[in-house]
């Protein structure tokens, strides 16, 4: 999991997802501790501030906030919101389940372009046989 230290500011991994501690300034941090009010980073540099567990969720769930956002609290670390614990509140893309259905028609568009193809290659063929007959004869 990939943090980011509200201490000193060092982007960090941690395979331990429950408590660690930065290899820059040595904060320690608790990942068990659930704390009051949260902090959100957006992506584009936004901070929102002191907002509760029930606004990030509902904020996740009307795409105020995106999965990608970072989010702090208490003696949270930085983290993207997808590492956290609301990662259970994102919803599923809309986005992904229409390219699932795209990728199919794509695969019958390659198809059926693959067999006018052939058949146009072998019109081609016809096509040089009758040139190299009325050349020979």
């Amino acid at each position: 999991m990939k943090v980011i230290c509200t201490n000193c500011g060092t982007d960090f991994d941690s395979d331990n997802k429950n408590k660690f501690e930065c290899p820059h300034c040595g904060q320690f941090y608790n990942l068990k501790e659930k704390p009051d009010t949260f902090d959100v980073k957006l992506l584009n540099g936004v901070l929102v501030e002191k907002i509760s567990f029930n606004e990030v969720k509902n904020g996740l769930k009307t795409g105020k906030y995106l999965k990608y956002d970072y989010i702090s609290g208490g003696s949270l670390p930085w983290m993207k919101i997808i590492n956290s614990d609301f990662e259970d509140f994102i919803p599923y893309s809309t986005a992904a389940k229409r390219s699932s259905g795209a990728s199919k028609s794509w695969i019958v568009l390659f198809v059926f372009s693959f067999i006018i193809n052939i058949i146009l290659l072998f019109f081609l063929y016809l096509q040089k046989v009758k040139i190299d007959d009325l050349i020979s004869g």
